[in-house]
């Protein structure tokens, strides 16, 4: 090597056939899962090829992926928590368009709210 040259180590962006141990719950109800991942990407390294790109604007159409991974937050969350008490509601259609969850949402939680404040609980929806 010449003295002028400079030698730089890089991580690479993408780590492949990785394996990567969840734990859900815990005590008696634990749960371990083993998942196999194609592909992984190395938190911190970035590509001169990623600057002043749009964050989204590449990937727009993994919707699927993302309903995944939503999904799977859900069991997480749902599964590492004791729970009391479960609800299942139904929307009525002269009050709510079903495709206007958003709507729906804002009603929901400014209802929950209230009632924790009047009542003097605490609960909490997933």
């Amino acid at each position: 090597m010449r003295g002028d040259e400079k030698r730089v180590l890089k991580d690479t962006k993408y780590k492949y056939n990785q394996y990567v141990l969840k734990v859900f719950g815990y005590g008696k109800n634990k749960r371990i899962k083993l998942i196999h991942m194609n592909v992984l990407r190395n938190e911190g390294v970035e590509d001169e090829k990623d600057k002043g790109k749009v964050k989204g604007s590449v990937n727009s159409g993994k919707l699927d992926e993302s309903i995944s991974r939503t999904r799977s937050k859900i069991f997480e969350l749902a599964f590492c928590n004791p729970w009391s008490w479960f609800f299942t509601g139904t929307l009525d259609p002269k009050r709510y368009d079903r495709t206007d969850l958003k709507k729906f949402h804002h009603d929901m939680t400014h209802w929950l709210s209230e009632y924790n404040r009047y009542h003097g609980t605490n609960i909490k929806f997933l």
